[in-house]
Parts: C-alpha cells; structure tokens; sequence
C-alpha cells in the first residue's frame, strides 16, 4: 500500500518542492493550496490537487473528509502553508493579525486536530511544522509575525500525541528566496505601512 502525503502550501517555495520529492519518494500526495491554478506544473507530475483554505473551517473539514474517503489513512501531514504580513505595532490592522493567526496557527492546529484521530488509528504517522530559523526573536517591523513564529514552535513541541515516537516534528528553514517575502514586501508597500527603519526602532 503506498503511503499518503498532504503539504498545505504547496502552490509554491517549500510547499512545492516538497510535493515534488515526496511524488518522487512514491508517496500518493495531496497538493493543498486556496489557489488551485498555481498548482498545474504539480498535478503534471503526478499529484493530487486539493482546494484548502486554512481561515475556512468547513473547507478544512472538507479536504480531510475527502482524503479520508480516498485514501482511508494519511501518513505524512506537512503544515507549510503561511503567510507574513509586516508593519509597526500601530499601523498593522487587528483584522489583518487576526487573519493571519487563522492561517498560521489556527488552520494548522485544526489541521493536527482532524488528522491525528486517522493517524492514531493506524498506529503511524509524521506531521511536520514548517518554521521559520528566527523564530526566538523579534525583528522591527514583524510585529504580527513574531509571535507567530513562536506559536508554531509551541504547536511542534507541546502537542501531545502517544500513537507513535516523536510523531510531531518542528522543521526549520534557513535563509532562501521565497515568494512569501516578496508577496509580504509588495503588501506593505501598497498599504502605507512602510515606515524607516529608524522610525520603526526609536519608537
């Protein structure tokens, strides 16, 4: 029986390359992405499109329902999905930290919360939490992006699940160029929330 993989965030940087070497690896994968049109080259090479949107609880349940009903077991959970949202304490909007609490922290745990019941049935299972190498500290102008940070490294190491040894793991990512950056810079940018640096630290 091949074993089964789902990487949310898959449209692009970790996420994709990720599905890639899986397909690769022989794993039945999962590509979970809001944005399915990114997805094309993966489903070319062999993968399994799936909408998810992590701030939609119903479309949460419905993606593990589906894979679920499929597959009838999930070996391997990859939580890559996230997004950077950046600016000064005061000029960042609660909706927009709020928002991004649903993705970054919210969507994973429910994500553990759906999976884990199949996974411990099975008696096996990995789920790895993506995060960031800078995530035991804050940086000016990550205002709602650092305690986020932190947030998934509780979700790695305080998430108890007796089925197997060391089934939760925290996977660190060093520097590299990722289109969350980019699409992070180009968002600030277009709000009016880009201040100096200077003005940002002497405060």
């Amino acid at each position: 029986m091949k074993k089964v993989a789902v990487v949310t965030g898959a449209s692009a940087g970790i996420g994709e390359a990720t599905v890639k070497r899986l397909i690769e690896q022989g794993y039945t994968s999962y590509a979970a992405a809001r944005r399915l049109d990114r997805l094309a080259n993966l489903e070319k090479v062999g993968a399994i499109l799936l909408p998810l949107d992590l701030t939609d609880d119903s479309s949460i349940l419905r993606a593990a329902e589906r894979i679920s009903a499929e597959q009838g077991r999930i070996d391997v959970l990859v939580n890559n999905a996230g997004y950077g949202s950046y600016g000064a304490v005061e000029d960042v909007p609660l909706d927009e930290a709020r928002r991004q609490f649903e993705v970054n922290v919210f969507g994973l745990a429910r994500l553990v919360q759906l999976v884990t019941p199949l996974m411990r049935q099975q008696r096996s299972g990995k789920i790895l939490n993506v995060s960031g190498s800078r995530d035991r500290q804050g940086h000016p102008g990550h205002s709602p992006q650092d305690p986020l940070r932190c947030r998934r490294l509780c979700q790695a190491y305080g998430i108890h699940v007796d089925f197997f040894a060391r089934p939760l793991q925290r996977l660190v990512y060093g520097r590299y160029h990722q289109e969350l950056a980019e699409t992070a810079a180009e968002d600030i940018c277009h709000s009016g929330r880009l201040r100096p640096q200077g003005v940002l630290v002497n405060r």
